[in-house]
């Protein structure tokens, strides 16, 4: 997750680079356009939930995690690699950097054709096989171009982070969701299942043209001349060794979700499937803000890293887990205390059941969002490796847990599942960054203390209050988290900044 503290310029080589200054700016411009897209994504399940159903949105829910497993195959780990390199040999090796962007063009457009065609040539035995459901051949068989329009959208979204055209990425990413929203509400009431898919293809072709112009036309000023392939082996070593790694990791994370839906829907049917994905929804729209500003976060970290401070790099990453948890903390407690109105208000009475799981996911997503800082930290060090079986560490804890929990609680068994996993992914990572990469985490009890209390209030006001005082009591225990907050985990200086901030947004809006 971006910071908003600035730490002193860093020296790579003979350049000073205002790093700091950079990322501040960079993290308002991907704080602002990821913000409006998130809202504007958030706003694409409600309306697919309330036209589709429970078991239809479940099918919906199931496609979409199992083309971000081959989405994730089709990319080879480039994308990460392509958000360190980038930035790196701009400003040491520009020849080498344009070599690295082309030779991953044509490297992942190869594999994305093999891995579609397979994709569509398999999609009865998927359909059959393992869902035990012939019926959807025609659904995977579509999702094969939404395979290959995501993947290259990923791709183009990557290169232009890693150019650093943090304001053509967020206008981008803007598009797109606007278009989904749009596009997946006529295509749903037109086409039901395909038209929403259908609305998803759409929208990420645009999104994907308006990110190759903003990617080829910069890069051609980053690397003038060196837009050429360069199939040398010390070249492909370098890419390899960084993407083959970050490719493991995260097809550690993608399986993971899609195995667990699978098994939810397997024990307990798709409408079960469906209710965990209102509150998986839920969870994303908690991250809003901490993942929007956690665009520029591996970029700076490795830019950062490269220059052999210790301290900046530290500084760097302990305030940005203080200040994500403590932005974080308070979304998560309003979301938890509010959900039963929530998943009513946006989803409608046939989710109501939901309610217990949202309220369970709210907190799930504050520790994705805490540990998710800690993971940047591993993959700005470059430590793809490590990356890698940490994350298989994760994805063993949480197939074991699950199996046991959802046979036994169903979607509620799923969520606390995640809740443990991520729980102990983000203490793990937290112990690494400090005993590797020599990261100091200060200020941080009174954050575990008031997440506790958080917790404990959640569950003993929504069981023990009624309507009218329930709200009261709500709204005054949020307003004491920020006073909290504000008085015992920020600093001085972190409360200026936050200020500034809050106006540099504010003004960036009205404008």
């Amino acid at each position: 997750m971006a910071t908003v503290i600035e730490p002193p310029a860093v020296s790579m080589g003979s350049e000073r680079l205002g790093v700091g200054h950079r990322y501040v700016k960079a993290a308002v411009h991907t704080g602002i356009g990821g913000i409006a897209s998130r809202v504007l994504q958030g706003f694409a399940p409600i309306v697919l939930a309330r036209y589709l159903g429970p078991k239809e949105y479940g099918v919906y829910a199931l496609v979409l995690s199992f083309v971000g497993i081959v989405t994730g195959v089709s990319n080879l780990g480039q994308n990460a690699a392509l958000q360190k390199f980038l930035p790196e040999y701009s400003v040491k090796d520009p020849a080498r950097g344009g070599a690295i962007l082309t030779d991953t063009v044509i490297i992942i457009s190869g594999a994305l054709g093999v891995v579609c065609t397979g994709f569509l040539f398999a999609s009865r035995w998927i359909a059959a096989a393992i869902y035990h459901d012939p019926s959807l051949t025609g659904v995977f068989q579509f999702s094969a171009l939404l395979v290959l329009a995501l993947t290259l959208f990923n791709l183009a979204s990557s290169a232009t982070a890693g150019l650093q055209d943090f304001k053509s990425y967020s206008r981008a990413m803007v598009v797109r969701s606007a278009a989904f929203v749009l596009l997946g509400w006529l295509g749903v009431w037109l086409l039901g299942l395909y038209g929403a898919l259908l609305g998803q293809l759409l929208a990420s072709i645009l999104g994907l043209g308006l990110l190759t112009a903003a990617a080829i036309k910069l890069s051609r000023v980053r690397f003038p001349g060196s837009l050429r392939p360069r199939f040398s082996k010390d070249v492909l070593k370098e890419i390899f060794s960084f993407a083959f790694p970050a490719l493991l990791a995260g097809l550690l994370v993608s399986p993971a979700y899609w195995w667990t839906n699978t098994l939810l829907a397997r024990h307990a049917g798709f409408e079960q499937v469906g209710l965990f994905g209102v509150a998986f929804a839920m969870c994303q729209l908690i991250a809003l803000v901490p993942s929007s500003l956690s665009v520029p976060a591996v970029s700076f970290m490795s830019e950062t890293y490269a220059s052999s401070n210790p301290e900046k790099f530290s500084e760097l990453v302990g305030s940005n887990l203080r200040l994500i948890w403590a932005l974080t903390l308070p979304i998560a407690f309003g979301c938890a205390l509010f959900a039963s109105r929530i998943v009513r208000l946006l989803f409608g009475g046939a989710y109501r059941d939901a309610s217990v799981l949202a309220q369970m996911m709210s907190f799930v997503a504050l520790v994705i969002a805490v540990g998710g800082i800690a993971g940047y930290a591993v993959a700005g060090s470059g430590r793809m490796w490590h990356a890698c079986w940490i994350n298989g560490c994760w994805f063993v804890v949480l197939v074991v847990v699950a199996r046991f929990l959802v046979w036994a609680w169903g979607a509620k068994g799923l969520a606390l599942a995640f809740g443990v996993s991520y729980a102990l992914l983000a203490g793990f990572l937290c112990i690494y960054s400090v005993a590797f990469l020599h990261v100091r985490f200060e200020g941080l009890k009174p954050l575990v203390i008031l997440t506790l209390v958080c917790v404990l209030s959640t569950v003993v006001l929504t069981k023990s209050l009624a309507a009218a005082p329930f709200c009261v009591t709500a709204v005054l225990a949020e307003i004491g988290l920020v006073a909290a907050e504000w008085r015992t985990v920020l600093r001085p200086s972190e409360q200026s900044r936050l200020v500034e901030l809050g106006s540099q947004l504010f003004r960036a809006n009205a404008a």
